[in-house]
């Protein structure tokens, strides 16, 4: 499931970066989508991590 969610992510960024291209985004509107992209990532490498590493780990609290 992870590896789904994870393409699902990476559809949304690559649509947030054609974003970027638009030379008439306000600059706040530019950090937003910014920072989405960053967010994107981080989830993205948590997914990576998560399916690397036993279940075990995760399930500590």
């Amino acid at each position: 499931m992870s590896r789904r969610l994870i393409d699902i992510l990476h559809t949304r960024k690559k649509k947030l970066l054609d974003l970027l291209q638009d030379k008439e985004l306000s600059k706040r509107r530019r950090a937003q989508i910014e920072g989405a992209i960053n967010e994107i990532d981080f989830i993205c490498m948590l997914l990576e991590q998560k399916r690397k590493e036993p279940c075990s780990v995760w399930e500590k609290d």
